[in-house]
């Protein structure tokens, strides 16, 4: 496998344990960590990402109202921001 570098993952797994405990330890490996939703504006996708983050036990986030967040409460993340604004 080193051939492979950076690209390759080895993982070694108890299997004498139930499985309950090993099903929980794949999982957390193989478990998507970050999805980043690019999407046009008029889309509102807030519901769709809310509700699959729920079905596959994710945490979804919505960026662009944690930036209208930081804007509207005039922090120096938001001026910053504003400051870009085209």
């Amino acid at each position: 496998m080193a051939i492979f570098g950076d690209r390759v993952k080895d993982i070694q797994l108890d299997t004498a344990v139930s499985k309950e405990t090993l099903t929980s330890k794949i999982r957390s490996q193989f478990c998507v960590k970050v999805i980043i939703v690019n999407h046009d504006k008029r889309l509102n996708v807030d519901v769709v990402c809310s509700n699959l983050s729920i079905k596959y036990n994710m945490l979804y986030l919505s960026v662009y109202q944690l930036i209208k967040k930081e804007v509207e409460c005039n922090t120096a993340m938001g001026k910053q921001l504003m400051l870009t604004k085209k």
